[in-house]
């Protein structure tokens, strides 16, 4: 054959497959052309809608507006520069971006296996009233806004939010709200700022799952309400804590991890130290398990009031200035060591370490253990060792041992 013939029919052939490629927009960049819905014409360039497949991107100063299901695959991607008001259904593998300055308002559900990413100086605001769903994974570069809505990802929505080190979650808006079934790892900053209930892996329908990690150098700050955390974590982060902050599940504090602030602290669960640890909050309520090898130092003018259970290897130093107050109406435990240098005080419940609980008790010499309270009591199974003060002011009939 000729090789100019040759040439010219494999010219055709290409042409014609980039013709075909082309007039079935496969593989094309598609531009918003001003706002407007997703599935009408008008919204794009040229009149074309994105397929399946396509890179689509929102252009600076448009609103596009999903109100029914979208789904977008790779190789496609989607870039948001300006707004998408996702109200319905985005599913699809393909990766969607919220570029700087632009914003995602998620009313509806994420699903399929592509990550969402918001970009540093992006934005996503959870902006659905009642629930907001995510079966995928956002990275948050940008900042994240939870101040409408009652609930993310209840009963069977799963997904996993990443609050990178450049991220901010902003937990804000009013009235008891769940942050659901869903795993949170923090990296970076987050800030409740609302005096609501807020629940984290708790979707206050269909129990709990999920965990969240606050991992170096993530920070939580607490300023106001209540913040629980439901779900099992691990934090190298620092919680600051001006508000109330409840750790449920099992919780471990490692290296770093520390909670600070005048706030309250209360361990409803089981938190587990296994480094030297001292408690910066004010006050530490104790209702669940203390529990690690670490010992474990209440400072000078801090409070831990115990209405639940110390034990594993590690000692509860009780430093001058300190208070320990055993507040359990009923009985309380501790199977660890107990070093007294404050004041000890039992003026509440009927016994300390009854039956299989056992622990040491070292009321040191500038120690002061004081029994109060009423009707008949016992200091149970337990090594009780002073060499500070023990004051009985009561009328009460007290066993020890």
């Amino acid at each position: 054959m000729n090789p100019m013939t040759n040439f010219i029919k494999k010219w055709i052939t290409l042409s014609t497959l980039l013709t075909i490629l082309f007039t079935q927009n496969i593989f094309a960049q598609i531009q918003s052309a001003t706002s407007g819905d997703w599935h009408a014409t008008t919204t794009w360039v040229g009149g074309i809608l994105p397929s399946a497949s396509d890179e689509v991107e929102i252009l600076a100063g448009h609103t596009v507006t999903i109100s029914s299901p979208v789904t977008l695959d790779l190789p496609g991607n989607l870039s948001v520069i300006g707004n998408l008001s996702l109200l319905s259904v985005f599913q699809g593998s393909a990766v969607k971006t919220v570029e700087a300055g632009g914003i995602l308002d998620l009313s509806g559900t994420i699903n399929g296996s592509g990550d969402l990413i918001v970009e540093d100086g992006g934005t996503l605001n959870f902006a659905n009233a009642g629930s907001t769903y995510f079966f995928n994974t956002i990275r948050n570069h940008g900042t994240a806004n939870w101040n409408t809505g009652e609930r993310i990802n209840p009963c069977n929505a799963t997904g996993t939010f990443i609050n990178e080190t450049d991220g901010e979650l902003v937990l804000g808006g009013s009235g008891t709200r769940y942050f659901g079934r869903t795993n949170v790892i923090n990296h970076g900053l987050i800030t409740k700022n609302t005096n609501a209930n807020i629940y984290i892996n708790n979707d206050g329908q269909c129990g709990g799952g999920g965990y969240f990690d606050n991992t170096s150098p993530g920070i939580v700050n607490v300023t106001s309400g209540i913040l629980y955390l439901e779900g099992s974590g691990t934090h190298s982060g620092v919680f600051n804590n001006t508000g109330i902050l409840v750790f449920g599940s099992t919780q471990t504090l490692t290296t770093s991890g520390n909670v600070t602030g005048g706030g309250d602290f209360i361990i409803n669960g089981t938190t587990i130290i296994d480094i030297p640890y001292s408690f910066a909050a004010t006050a530490v309520h104790l209702n669940g398990t203390l529990t690690g090898s670490g010992n474990k130092t209440v400072p000078s003018g801090s409070v831990i009031n115990s209405a639940g259970t110390f034990s594993g290897t590690g000692e509860l130093i009780i430093a001058d200035g300190a208070t320990l107050n055993f507040t359990n109406p009923g009985s309380t435990y501790f199977f660890n060591t107990i070093r007294n240098h404050g004041t000890a005080n039992w003026n509440t419940g009927e016994r300390l370490n009854p039956c299989n609980a056992t622990g040491t008790f070292i009321n040191e010499t500038d120690g002061k253990l004081v029994m109060g309270g009423a009707n008949t009591r016992y200091f149970g199974r337990t090594n009780l060792i002073n060499h500070g003060l023990i004051t009985k002011n009561t009328n009460a009939n007290i066993y020890i041992n």
